[in-house]
């Protein structure tokens, strides 16, 4: 049996019973990913950490296992699943939303935004003279008002593209 190691990020750990046997799972999303699957497609083979991966990289060994393997109707995938970037961006955003802003410095960073052509969280923060981690604070807080709007499915850094709404 496969032993399953506790993750910092979730601790639900379990199997999914099939006709066709059990699938393990190491967190909800993991769970959620497998019950999805065989919604969509009932007649989908699912097989957990189907193989391992060996390669060299950098001059180093490296190996991966993939979480999945899905087969049926042509399909012949491996998958990985992720923390969703959305749900961890909503995390960080959500409590921001009703956090009070300098509205001087507010209007400094959307003026910056809307002045640089296809800005990008770095480059509004390095266009505002001021204190950085007010202008970091500040630039949080009107991405999670949608007065500046990002790419909510992608990690959110110094190379995110910022616009307007």
């Amino acid at each position: 049996m496969r032993r399953i190691p506790l993750s910092y990020r979730s601790h639900v750990t379990g199997f999914q019973g099939l006709p066709s046997g059990a699938i393990d799972y190491e967190s909800a999303l993991e769970r959620d990913f497998v019950l999805l699957t065989l919604f969509d497609d009932p007649s989908a083979r699912i097989r957990s950490q189907p193989v391992t991966l060996n390669f060299e990289h950098e001059g180093r060994h490296r190996r991966y296992t993939p979480d999945y393997l899905i087969e049926g109707g042509g399909r012949f995938e491996l998958i990985e699943i992720k923390y969703e970037a959305r749900l961890l961006n909503a995390r960080r955003l959500l409590p921001l939303r009703g956090a009070s802003v300098d509205m001087e410095l507010a209007r400094a960073v959307t003026t910056a935004a809307r002045q640089i052509e296809a800005p990008t969280f770095g480059q509004i923060v390095e266009a505002i003279n001021g204190d950085r981690a007010r202008v970091l604070g500040t630039l949080w807080r009107l991405i999670a008002r949608g007065e500046l709007i990002v790419d909510l499915s992608e990690p959110i850094g110094l190379t995110t593209r910022v616009g307007s709404p």
